[in-house]
């Protein structure tokens, strides 16, 4: 299983992604920048 989520803000105080299996966090990423950007990627879960 591959699990990949790309965000982009341009207005926003945060943007987070996180990524779950089985219950069970595998990536999760955070950040409070202006203009943020921000991916998740799993390559196996």
């Amino acid at each position: 299983m591959t699990g990949n989520i790309l965000a982009q803000t341009r207005n926003a105080d945060g943007l987070g992604c996180r990524i779950t299996a089985n219950d069970e966090k595998k990536d999760e990423r955070y950040t409070n920048e202006v203009s943020a950007y921000v991916y998740c990627f799993v390559k196996s879960a």
